[in-house]
């Protein structure tokens, strides 16, 4: 049974639940600019407001650099409910769905729990939107059933 979008999203709360943030850190300390260095500014803005609060802004330069530049796999999946909160419920929230699948290609995806695959799945095909449809797609690979 396909769940509706609102359900699909609740689920992906309840499924990465367990990851807490604790600051972001390089994720290659050895490849960054001294200069650059300091993630405080970014830290802040992703601690001042409960995750479910968060806006485009707050998480924008986070997504476009998650995990291949900032931070870690179980950051990712702390922000990933309201990135995908975002995603679905507004087009011009600037993340693009390339985006996405590329952090959660880098993030190893296909390994996840199954529950965690499910629940990401959900959210994009629950949207109906064309787009996240592909996306999810080709994260399922012809393997999986997509109908979650």
């Amino acid at each position: 049974m396909m769940r509706s979008l609102a359900e699909a999203i609740a689920g992906a709360y309840e499924a990465f639940a367990a990851y807490e943030f604790h600051g972001l850190e390089w994720a290659n300390p050895n490849d960054c600019n001294a200069d650059y260095s300091d993630l405080s500014d970014e830290n802040r803005a992703l601690a001042r407001r409960p995750l479910r609060a968060l806006t485009a802004d707050d998480l924008g330069d986070y997504y476009h650099q998650a995990i291949n530049i900032l931070g870690t796999v179980n950051d990712f999946k702390h922000f990933l409910p309201r990135i995908l909160e975002l995603l679905v419920s507004d087009a011009r929230t600037g993340f693009h769905p390339s985006v996405l699948q590329r952090n959660l290609e880098s993030a190893d995806f296909g390994a996840w729990s199954e529950d965690e695959r499910r629940a990401v799945l959900a959210a994009l095909t629950g949207s109906g939107r064309k787009d996240l449809l592909k996306t999810a797609t080709m994260l399922a690979g012809p393997s999986h059933n997509q109908n979650g």
